[in-house]
This record gives structure tokens, C-alpha cells and sequence, in this order.
């Protein structure tokens, strides 16, 4: 579970109203079978702790705390104990790859060419030369079969790039994924299947088991629909495990989106439009005035409403276009802030306009200049279906920007 509370020692309001927050991750550590789930006087072990973290720095600081309990309770020593290790990690580039899915004449399947690289610096000899162990589809509806190539292939040096060819086939019942869906409509869960095979003599990896499967959430949709609606797989998924081959044992895993089918549709179709008759209003605060003792937080209310704007009521376009429709996105939110009521979504409507109530949280003091939501509008026509457009084009950041004062009941 996630620890977080808002009084002393995690949180700190120090005198100039600016807030410290520390938060535990707390996850349990089960000891090999072999030590009957306790360490005995002088003996050693290693554990594996994986971490997925987000970090665009070439290092990592942080703290891991270990609790422990004496096994021993005849004694009138503390029973409960905590550690602590501070951990540096440096963070290097290692394999990166990407995919394409060509459809078989024959048998209804998919051939996948998979590419990877090494994308290892000089110095570095843990991944001079990386060893692919296993590669696994994550999909709801389509299966590796096979490889076809040889075990030279799956061995690739600092610079070099490799291609593996895999058959798949894919199950027509199985239905597309579902890329958006009213904000009431309730989602059945839908089966996601791990399908792969493992290179040489390595045994392989549950990719569906801890700590595997959390490097795969970024690639699931939540709350889709109705919030609490099971989590949708976005797309097929290719999961590369590999290691590295020097005495110091490395293993990694890289994740690559496949390419969907309704993506080739579309570029064959063309684009969807972008539509440039909409008027962005905003209505929010510029000044808030923030108690901290009272709240650790303060709330700045914001009310976005497009509006369509009727040039010409007599053009074909504005008489037949009764429809529009707005896609909203949240990237690079800005550090001290968070927003609420939204997440990526799309919204379809007839109206002449489209309001979203939204809120910003705020855990500090200062002047505050907020582009991390960013919105398009898409021309639809009447009866038709959506087009997903996995593009950035369009997209337009919406401003906010408001002080927050001391003050405040």
C-alpha cells in the first residue's frame, strides 16, 4: 500500500507556507523457501527489488527502508525494527526496439518483424553484448506461434541492430480494443492473454506475475467509461526479455506497442478533420489565498467550455455538421500541481457547445503557469463512427495561470 498522511514527520509546513510531502510504498518481501521465512544469526541472503520508476536524469537518488521483526519474543529487546539504505542508481540506455505487423496470405495470421538495438554508451561493459531470453505478446486477442530465426539473431552487440521475424495468429471473435466509450457506459473485463517463447536454454519469465506485469500499466486504459470499469489493454503489446552477457548478471525488459490494424485503415482513409470553428473559454480564479493549517491543499476551480462558432449558417458545412467532437489530454504536468476531474478522453456531442468542470490541486505558495492539459476538435459527421487518431497534430494546450497567497479561514 501507499502510505501518505498529512501530519509530521511525512508532511512539513515549514514558515514560508511551502509544503514537504514523503510517501511510502510499502510492499512485502517473502524470504526464499529455504530460510523458513526467517534469517538465522550470521547468515546472508539477496533479494531482488525491482522498481519502475519515471526518470529522464542519467541518475536515481532515493531511500529504502527494510522492516524487521525479532523472531525471538523471550527477550526484552525491541521486537520491531527499520533500516535504512540509501540507493543510487544510474540510469544508462540498454535496448530499444520497434515492430511491424505485414499480414500472411494464407492462415489469416500476422508475420512480426521485431527490430531491436543497443543502445549501450562506451564504458559500460555490463551491455556490450545483450542476449534476447523472451519474447511474450500481451493481447486480447492474438498469440505468438513461432520464430523464425536463428540463435545468432538473438545476440546483439553495442551498436548493432537485429531482426527477429515471429508468426501470429489472431482470434476474429476477439473484437478490436476499445479506444473510447461514453462516460456512463459500463465495460465488461475482457481477458488479456500472455503468449511466448522462450530463446535457448532459458526457462523463460511470468510476464502476467509481479514486478513484470507493473512495467506494463502505462499501457493499459483506466477507467474508460464508467469510472471503475475494468482496466482495456490500449493495444497489442511485445514484451523483449534479454540479459546481459558478462559475469555480473543484467536482465532487462523492453516494451514495444504494436501497431494496430485500425491505424493502417486510417492512414489509408486519411486523416480525420480538424475543426477550427471553436471558441476555448476559461473561468477560474487568478488569486487564491491558501491556508495551510487548515488544509495542506487548496483547490483552484476551472471551467472550460467550447463553443462552436457559426461563421455562416448557410454554408453546407455549418447546416450539416450538427456534430463535434473533443479530444482532451493530460501530458507533462507541472511539478507542485495536479489536476482532477480529467484524464485522456473523448467527448461527442450536438450541442452547440461542450462544458468540463475541472480543478487543480495545489500544495504550495507562488505564481502558477499550467499547459499540461491540451485539447483538439475533430469535424464529425452525422451517423458516422470515430476515427482514432494516435497523432499529435491539432492539439493545442489550454493556459491557466493564477497566483496562490497566503491567507485564507
Amino acid at each position: 500500500p501507499l502510505v501518505m498522511k498529512s501530519e509530521p514527520p511525512l508532511r512539513v509546513v515549514r514558515p514560508d507556507g511551502t509544503t514537504t510531502q514523503t510517501s511510502f510504498d510499502v510492499v512485502p518481501v517473502p524470504l526464499p523457501d529455504g530460510h523458513q521465512g526467517s534469517l538465522a544469526p550470521g547468515a546472508s541472503l539477496t533479494l531482488p527489488v525491482w522498481m519502475r520508476v519515471d526518470c529522464d536524469q542519467d541518475s536515481l537518488s532515493e531511500d529504502i527502508f527494510f522492516y524487521y521483526e525479532n523472531t525471538d519474543r523471550t527477550t526484552d529487546k525491541v521486537y520491531y525494527r527499520l533500516s535504512s539504505l540509501p540507493l543510487r542508481v544510474k540510469v544508462q540506455p540498454s535496448l530499444e526496439g520497434g515492430a511491424q505487423v505485414e499480414p500472411i496470405s494464407t492462415g489469416g495470421g500476422n508475420n512480426l518483424l521485431l527490430r531491436l538495438k543497443n543502445m549501450s554508451k562506451d564504458g559500460d561493459d555490463n551491455l556490450k553484448h545483450i542476449e534476447i531470453t523472451q519474447v511474450t505478446m500481451v493481447s486480447h486477442g492474438s498469440k505468438i506461434l513461432g520464430v523464425e530465426s536463428t540463435e545468432a539473431s538473438k545476440r546483439v552487440g553495442k551498436g548493432d541492430t537485429i531482426t527477429l521475424s515471429l508468426t501470429a495468429k489472431t482470434d476474429e471473435n476477439a473484437g478490436p480494443n476499445i479506444p473510447s466509450v461514453p462516460g456512463t457506459k459500463v465495460l465488461q473485463g475482457r481477458p488479456v492473454q500472455f503468449s511466448g517463447i522462450a530463446c535457448g536454454q532459458n526457462k523463460g519469465h511470468g510476464i502476467h506475475l509481479p514486478p513484470f506485469l507493473d512495467f506494463l500499466k502505462p499501457n493499459f486504459s483506466f477507467n474508460l467509461g464508467k469510472r471503475w470499469n475494468p482496466p482495456v489493454l490500449a493495444g497489442d503489446l511485445l514484451v523483449v526479455m534479454w540479459r546481459g552477457q558478462t559475469s555480473q548478471p543484467v536482465l532487462g525488459q523492453t516494451v514495444i506497442p504494436l501497431p494496430r490494424s485500425d491505424e493502417d485503415n486510417q492512414n489509408k482513409r486519411g486523416k480525420p478533420q480538424l475543426s477550427d470553428n471553436h471558441k476555448l473559454s476559461l473561468d477560474y480564479p487568478t488569486h487564491v489565498y491558501h491556508n495551510p493549517s487548515i488544509s495542506p491543499f487548496s483547490r483552484v476551480n476551472v471551467r472550460l467550455e467550447l463553443t462552436k462558432i457559426h461563421e455562416d449558417l448557410s454554408s453546407d458545412e455549418n447546416s450539416t455538421l450538427n456534430e463535434f467532437l473533443a479530444e482532451f489530454r493530460v501530458r507533462n504536468v507541472e511539478r507542485g500541481a495536479k489536476w482532477v476531474g480529467l484524464s485522456d478522453c473523448v467527448k461527442r456531442t450536438t450541442e452547440d457547445s461542450l462544458i468540463l468542470n475541472l480543478g487543480v490541486i495545489i500544495s504550495s505558495f507562488g505564481v502558477f503557469h499550467l499547459r499540461s492539459v491540451q485539447y483538439r476538435v475533430r469535424k464529425v459527421e452525422p451517423g458516422t463512427e470515430d476515427v482514432k487518431d494516435v497523432s499529435d497534430d491539432g492539439f493545442r494546450s489550454v493556459d491557466v495561470c493564477f497566483t496562490v497567497l497566503p491567507g485564507g479561514e
